[in-house]
């Protein structure tokens, strides 16, 4: 059963079990579903449960309006099974690397309602050119990923979402791609560039290289089994800077504009 949405985790430590907090890290394992209290044998089991769920929305979606709701949905649906909290905002301030992402609280919210009303009034990207195209989701999903709504499963729920609607614009993202070096590590420098100066032009550069040209017949190449490859790629990945559970919150947050 799924908690209702409120403050239940309202510091860093309350998202984790008080006995797994490593004192130095701050970091310890998610409190889950299962009461799994180690980190490596939570990850293999997320990823099991997560991979299947990501897969089963974009195979039958339900939601198709492209709404803040919408776009929690699926993370409520990806992550059901593993964190109470799934579906639910972060209550904490978040950095990756040195780069920061939007402070929690009322803010989050309005920014992120703001963020997909504007999506909504753009027509979901219908009817763009591809260089268009490409252009106004590289703004939606660097912003979009600036807010960062959730504790754990940002990328999983970005990727799930902007194929959706790239599909159903008619430019479907083989996003199976973006697992795939070079292209993973400028996905992640391009994003971090576009937290750290407001600029979306190297997100742009990336997600030019793997939309299709926009011919609605090529989204037979956007299939479950490539998004499948690239939601297991995603999850086991190890080495790859550091996963958003072993993110350290930082006191101050220093405005992105």
């Amino acid at each position: 059963m799924l908690l209702s949405e409120g403050n239940e985790y309202p510091t860093w430590e309350s998202y984790f079990y008080p006995e797994t907090i490593d004192p130095i890290t701050g970091c310890g394992c998610l409190i889950n579903k299962f009461d799994i209290r180690d980190g490596e044998v939570l990850q293999n089991v997320e990823t099991a449960f997560t991979m299947v769920r990501a897969i089963e929305w974009l195979d039958k979606p339900l939601a198709e309006d492209f709404s803040y709701e919408h776009f929690k949905a699926i993370h409520r649906h990806v992550f059901q099974d593993v964190y109470p909290w799934a579906g639910q905002e972060r209550h904490v301030g978040m950095v990756k690397g040195g780069h920061r992402y939007y402070p929690p609280g009322p803010g989050l919210t309005r920014e992120a309602e703001r963020l997909f009303d504007s999506l909504g009034a753009d027509n979901c990207l219908r009817g763009l050119d591809r260089q268009d195209f490409v252009k106004a989701l590289a703004e939606y999903w660097g912003e979009i990923n600036v807010v960062h709504s959730f504790r754990e499963g940002n990328t999983r729920t970005q990727s799930v979402f902007f194929s959706q609607l790239a599909e159903q614009a008619g430019h479907p993202i083989p996003v199976h791609k973006l697992s795939q070096e070079p292209l993973r590590g400028e996905f992640v420098a391009a994003r971090f560039y576009s937290q750290d100066t407001g600029s979306n032009a190297a997100l742009a550069e990336v997600l030019n290289k793997i939309i299709y040209p926009g011919n609605p017949r090529l989204a037979d190449h956007y299939t479950k089994s490539n998004i499948g490859d690239y939601v297991q790629r995603r999850f086991l990945e190890r080495h790859i800077n550091i996963t958003e559970s072993s993110i350290k919150p930082q006191k101050k947050h220093r405005p992105r504009r």
